[in-house]
Formats: structure tokens, sequence, C-alpha cells
């Protein structure tokens, strides 16, 4: 599983598997249960990711193209939490201070944005956010 998704207790959920710049694939065990689009969007915009599983969009997630190494998932305006590095290539969900989750790149070497985007969009979707 290239990105490795956490929960608190160190039990493996589940992942994302990376297939182009656009598209990843969702899954809980070996399982794939749904896709992750990412929208790199246009010169001076942010990138976009969304999980959807069942074709319903179950995370959304913005990463600045300025701003810090993190990604904000959001309902319409509202934060519902972020993605932040850990350091080490260690990334983790949080709802305010609470961390509810962590990745990793388990796969070829892959940048930080990639994870954020298609692991933190995938763990926002199967822990719930």
């Amino acid at each position: 599983m290239p990105i490795a998704i956490f929960n608190m207790q160190n039990q493996l959920i589940g992942g994302a598997v990376i297939e182009s710049e656009q598209l990843g694939w969702l899954y809980r065990g070996n399982e794939r249960i749904g896709r992750v689009e990412v929208d790199w969007g246009e010169e001076e915009q942010e990138h976009v990711a969304e999980a959807f599983v069942k074709g319903e969009m179950k995370a959304h997630l913005v990463l600045e193209r300025y701003g810090l190494a993190a990604g904000k998932i959001t309902r319409g305006y509202e934060e519902l939490g972020q993605v932040r590095s850990l350091g080490g290539g260690k990334f983790a969900l949080f709802r305010g201070e609470q961390q509810l989750g962590w990745m990793e790149n388990k796969g070829d070497p892959i940048s930080g944005k990639h994870i954020i985007l298609f692991g933190g969009a995938a763990a926002a979707a199967l822990i719930g956010l």
C-alpha cells in the first residue's frame, strides 16, 4: 500500500494508491472502496483533492499553493480538520489539536504534497471527517 493510513492505535486501516497525477484509489484493507481525484489548479490557485466512496464525495481537501505544508479538510466554508507534517515523512490528520490518525508513504518516493493530497483525502474519508 504506497500511502499507508493508520489509526491512533497504530493499526493499518487502509491506504491510497496513486495511479496518475489526477487519480488515486482508496483502500480499506485490500478492498478498493473508492477513488481520490486531484486538481492541481492553475498558476496561483490552490490544489484540491476529493475522495469518493460509492460515487459520493466523502472528503474535500485544499492545499494552498504557497501556504504552510498543511491541507485543510472542508465542507463548504467550514474547516473540519487538517493534514499536517509530523516530520520524517509522516503526516497526521487532526481535528483541532486532536490527532485522529497518521499516514506515511510505503512505496516509491513521492512529494509531501502528494501524501497530503492523496493520503489526506483518503484518510479523511476512512476516518470519517
